[in-house]
């Protein structure tokens, strides 16, 4: 075990049997013995100063929240409905039904119907379910029983509800992705960037934000006798280590409405009044007296002492870079999701701007010894990646080279 000091106070658990926990779970998930004293050791050192916001029990709780589908994300989800109803119905069949979803899409989430576009129907009706109204455009029983139960199960996500959470737990970080909710991402415990979930316990930026359902349950992901959480929602948020800038990460399983502003009043320190509001803008062409000009990048507005600059987002973010980073950064390479930030009014006389690098670099989860192997699908040194099969062993060299070769195989631009 490492030589954390045990957690006091008011505390759920030791770190020693926090630790414990965690090991069984990996043991369990990935099929090896486990070797973390280094990552907890990490992970205690640089997150101490949310410890000591967050408290012993590593988890900061602000009672109970209900938030709402942001508008986009209810116009998301109707287009999935629509293109799913698109594969069910007959073309001309199809061209009423969204056309009578598109025009009661305001309504559609309360489940009214608030435009009629069947007007010689008598059974038609403003004010009945909208569910219900789909009898009189889709004929075949089953296909409509079908996109009633998916129309169902869409509108009662638009509020989500329970416990809202901050966490710099190891447990919560394990477990990101992991839940009775029937939502995934590829920090799963079988995902593709499993291992990023380690890598986010282990820097000093990254905290966690979750909405928790009523019970602690038994995963079937985890081992007998440990039970964690159920996470509804979950979001990453990444603070740089001089408080002075703040980014979001995507949400998970749908973005809710207002969570940025709970995280402003509550949750970033000293007054809420020196942190400027979340916004996801930014600038990505300039104009001139005859056109307009594309960036090669994003750039962000950032507070300063003389006004707001603007900094390109390489030089507000980047992945840890002394090994390849194990994670998914959605900041830097989500194709869907444009980053919601906040920086406090920086009164500094230099021209230095707060750099979020986000991330740690963690050792292999058996041996202890090398850091783990860039495919971040699995939480191994390239050889213990290589002795259990995970990888398959490099091609021997076969020495063969071609000397003085004058036709170039690249191009220099």
């Amino acid at each position: 075990m490492t030589l954390i000091p045990d957690l006091v106070g008011n505390t759920d658990a030791t770190v020693s049997e926090i630790q414990d926990q965690f090991n069984r779970i990996l043991e369990y998930t990935q099929g090896y013995s486990i070797k973390s004293d280094e990552l907890f050791q990490q992970w205690w050192k640089n997150k101490e100063r949310f410890r000591a916001r967050f408290g012993p029990n590593l988890i900061k709780n602000l009672g109970h929240v209900e938030f709402h589908l942001s508008e986009k994300e209810k116009g998301t989800l109707i287009n999935q409905f629509l293109e799913l109803a698109g594969c069910e119905l007959m073309s001309l069949e199809y061209n009423t039904f969204s056309n009578f979803i598109n025009s009661n899409a305001s309504t559609f989430f309360s489940n009214t119907v608030s435009t009629v576009t069947l007007p010689n129907c008598a059974d038609f009706k403003v004010g009945m379910k909208l569910v219900k109204a789909f009898k009189f455009f889709i004929h075949d029983h089953m296909v409509l029983r079908r996109l009633q139960e998916y129309a169902s199960s869409l509108i009662q996500k638009e509020k989500m509800s329970g416990d809202f959470c901050v966490s710099i737990h190891p447990l919560d970080f394990l477990t990101s992705s992991v839940n009775t909710y029937n939502w995934r991402s590829c920090h799963a415990l079988d995902g593709e960037y499993r291992a990023g979930n380690l890598s986010y316990m282990a820097d000093n930026v990254t905290f966690m934000c979750y909405i928790k359902g009523e019970a602690t349950l038994q995963y079937p992901f985890l081992p007998n006798g440990v039970t964690w959480n159920s996470k509804k929602w979950r979001m990453f948020v990444y603070l740089d280590p001089t408080d002075q800038l703040c980014f979001l990460g995507r949400q998970y399983p749908y973005s809710l409405n207002h969570v940025d502003e709970l995280i402003h009043d509550k949750i970033l320190p000293f007054s809420p009044l020196n942190w400027a509001p979340f916004m996801d803008t930014y600038v990505s062409s300039f104009h001139t007296s005859d056109d307009i000009l594309p960036l090669a990048e994003k750039y962000y507005c950032i507070e300063r002492r003389n006004g707001c600059e603007l900094f390109p987002l390489h030089a507000l973010v980047h992945d840890t870079n002394a090994h390849d980073p194990l994670h998914f950064n959605d900041l830097l390479f989500s194709h869907c999701y444009e980053p919601m930030y906040s920086s406090r009014y920086i009164y500094t006389e230099t021209n230095d701007v707060p750099l979020l690098e986000v991330g740690a670099d963690v050792k292999c989860m058996h041996c202890g010894q090398d850091y783990i192997y860039a495919e971040s699908d699995s939480m191994l040194c390239k050889n213990c990646a290589i002795d259990m099969e995970v990888i398959d062993p490099p091609e021997e060299d076969d020495d063969y080279y071609e000397e003085d070769n004058e036709e170039a195989d690249y191009i220099n631009f």
